[in-house]
């Protein structure tokens, strides 16, 4: 109902059914909080009815403002949106909730994987709308086919990262899941860029070549950009890799004057980008095992060296070490090995040897 009640917002200003949609998700969320406070107790009870009233009281302000002149949306917006974003760090302040950093990162990964989805969905649609009119495939095939590699390449980037290892903590968790904004929204304007691009070529609409190029590398380069610093920055090592990215961000923005080969080059640029980043990674596991091979050969030679030891002196000179073996006379000390040129007979560890004889 909230999704049905968009296009009435934007085309009327018609709030009314995406409010009441919010108002249904709403009702159902602040219940499981009341639940949850229903079942705890001291700190965990009051974070859980933080939650709940903190909800509760945006949504009523959602209401309020739906009541109010159409003007007060130009103002009322902005101070409910931070008031959405503020209510859960409020709450955790109270007392942090249990969280599941695995499940978490599924989910949005699996909202990453919708959102994308719908971008190929939205330009299959423009282009076999297209196709009916008999364009110029010339035109129109560069912008489907770089238009399906940009958006492999986004998925691609996304996924090569295990972020459930770096949300151990709650500030990096909010950080990382508020910006996501960014990602499933540049995410989403892909697909709509590449319908803009599609009308565009097939004179649908009446806008430059530089302006439908933009529809899809202005987006492409967002998305790049903010994956690369709310999702993959943490788990690059070495100016090489962090860069990978940032400069891709910035190529598929600069072939936004390249007119109808705009989204090709674009997408050129995210394929060479995702192939650097994997002889990149290559090359640091290839030292990573290098290094772990140097390791195992250093133990190899002390566990060779301990055998000789053993053979010496017939114990593990790590379980008994080897008597020192002094001849102690006048106070002075003369090694075994010195005064007899070989080494001492074994013999029991801290037994005390023959009186003025060596030991």
């Amino acid at each position: 109902m909230l999704a049905a009640g968009i296009p009435r917002a934007f085309a009327h200003a018609d709030y009314a059914v995406a409010v009441a949609g919010y108002i249904i998700m709403r009702v159902a969320l602040i219940a499981q909080w009341l639940r949850a406070a229903h079942g705890e107790t001291g700190a965990g009870r009051k974070a859980a009815m933080t939650y709940a009233g903190a909800l509760a009281v945006v949504q009523a302000g959602w209401v309020l403002l739906l009541l109010l002149p159409a003007g007060a949306w130009v103002w009322g917006v902005g101070l409910l949106i931070v008031a959405e974003l503020a209510a859960p760090a409020v709450a955790e302040r109270v007392q942090a909730t249990p969280w599941h950093a695995e499940h978490i990162a599924d989910r949005y990964g699996a909202f990453t994987i919708i959102v994308l989805g719908e971008s190929i969905s939205a330009a299959t649609v423009a282009v076999q709308s297209a196709l009916d009119e008999k364009p110029e495939l010339g035109e129109l095939l560069p912008i489907a086919f770089g238009g399906l590699v940009i958006v492999f390449t986004a998925f691609w980037v996304y996924f090569a990262t295990p972020i459930n290892e770096y949300l151990r903590s709650d500030r990096r968790a909010f950080a990382w899941g508020y910006g996501h904004y960014l990602i499933f929204g540049s995410a989403a304007a892909i697909g709509a860029g590449l319908e803009v691009a599609t009308e565009q070529v097939t004179h649908h609409s009446h806008i430059s070549d530089t302006a439908g190029a933009l529809a899809v590398t202005g987006p492409a380069a967002l998305y790049t950009a903010a994956v690369w610093l709310v999702h993959v920055r943490p788990f690059k090592n070495g100016a090489a890799q962090q860069l990978v990215l940032p400069v891709v961000a910035v190529l598929e923005l600069a072939v936004t004057f390249a007119g109808h080969w705009a989204v090709p080059l674009a997408a050129l640029a995210g394929a060479a980008g995702v192939a650097t980043a994997l002889v990149l990674a290559s090359r640091r596991t290839r030292a990573a095992r290098a290094s772990r091979s140097l390791d195992e050969a250093f133990d190899d030679g002390r566990v060779a060296e301990e055998e000789l030891s053993v053979a010496a002196t017939g114990r593990r000179a790590v379980e008994h070490p080897p008597q020192p073996g002094f001849h102690r006379r006048r106070g002075s000390a003369l090694s075994v090995v010195t005064v007899t040129g070989h080494l001492p007979a074994p013999r029991r560890w801290g037994t005390m040897g023959v009186r003025g004889g060596l030991s």
